[in-house]
């Protein structure tokens, strides 16, 4: 559809700079990893560098605009709202996407969605709200049989001597 803005909202610190690192393409799990024939290397931005990015200003706001080139945004919600990003971001063709979405419909998770106003919304989860707006799903199931998944293991403790119930537990 031409939307060369994209916004991915983590849930939490751990995961948004697990992302950021992510992002590198020199990074061994390097998130873009054979799309850049299609896309090239998109320039990112996160919470941290985000003052770099060439905008207009208009009165309080930071106007977006469009390029020929992929630009990325990852950002947490504590990234959106602080004291350094006290103003209001205005894309033109903002497509946001929300790793952990279940994670979202807190009133101040809520309050940043709509304060960046996108032009469309993905949520990603395992564990979804509802079911009335999904429009791809990927079962576990499948995701095993086509070995998408890490082979889980358990793991224990053979000597326990010297520890204590409660040490254990």
């Amino acid at each position: 559809k031409g939307y060369r803005h994209f916004f991915i909202l983590a849930p939490g610190s751990t995961i948004y700079d697990k992302l950021r690192k992510e992002s590198n393409p020199a990074h061994p799990k390097y998130i873009f990893k054979g799309l850049e024939a299609e896309m090239g290397s998109p320039k990112v931005y996160d919470g941290e560098n985000y003052d770099t990015y060439p905008v207009h200003y208009e009165q309080t706001a930071l106007t977006f605009e469009k390029s020929s080139e992929i630009e990325l945004f990852i950002f947490n919600i504590g990234k959106i709202f602080n004291s350094k990003t006290d103003t209001q971001f205005n894309f033109n063709d903002l497509v946001i996407c929300m790793d952990e979405a279940h994670r979202y419909y807190a009133p101040s998770s809520m309050k940043a969605i709509n304060f960046l106003k996108p032009v469309l919304g993905l949520e990603y989860t395992a564990t979804p709200k509802s079911t009335s707006n999904v429009i791809y799903s990927y079962d576990l199931a499948r995701g095993a049989v086509e070995g998408y998944l890490k082979t889980p293991v358990v793991m224990g403790r053979s000597n326990m001597a010297g520890y204590t119930d409660a040490d254990i537990e």
